[in-house]
């Protein structure tokens, strides 16, 4: 309820810029379910490729026990309002995702370890070749705008 009076609140204009912040929030609470909808989908997607990972070093059980590892280990992001912690639940997270692995999979912590850690450095992987991918792009099209220019 206090969500609602107070995107009503930014609705009415009262002054410069008002106006453009209430309809920002109307849009927002407008997109809410769509972002539920693909959060829930990217939650599933994620669980699958964890999965495929726990079954590559002989993880024993279903993609039930996988995602409910996940389910409960992220459940300390709850907390990542708070930015003075969420490096530490980051890594609380982490270590209970393995922890959880470990023992609903029935596969040894360095197996769990594995099966977790590798998914995280393939992206970390992806995202920085696509990253100076980008930059690449960006300087050559800087370099491309300075030979137009030249006489």
């Amino acid at each position: 309820l206090g969500l609602v009076i107070s995107i009503f609140l930014f609705v009415v204009p009262r002054g410069k810029g008002t106006l453009s912040l209430g309809i920002f929030w109307l849009g927002m609470l407008g997109l809410y379910p769509i972002f539920l909808i693909f959060g829930v989908l990217f939650l599933f997607v994620t669980v699958g490729i964890y999965h495929l990972f726990i079954m590559a070093f002989k993880g024993q059980n279903g993609f039930k026990e996988t995602f409910a590892v996940f389910a409960y280990a992220t459940s300390p992001n709850l907390l990542s309002f708070t930015l003075l912690f969420n490096s530490l639940l980051g890594v609380y997270t982490l270590v209970l995702t393995i922890i959880g692995v470990s023992k609903l999979q029935n596969m040894s912590i360095g197996r769990a370890v594995a099966a977790v850690l590798i998914p995280i450095g393939i992206f970390t992987v992806l995202l920085l070749i696509f990253y100076f991918f980008m930059v690449f792009v960006g300087m050559m099209s800087h370099v491309g705008q300075l030979a137009l220019t030249r006489p």
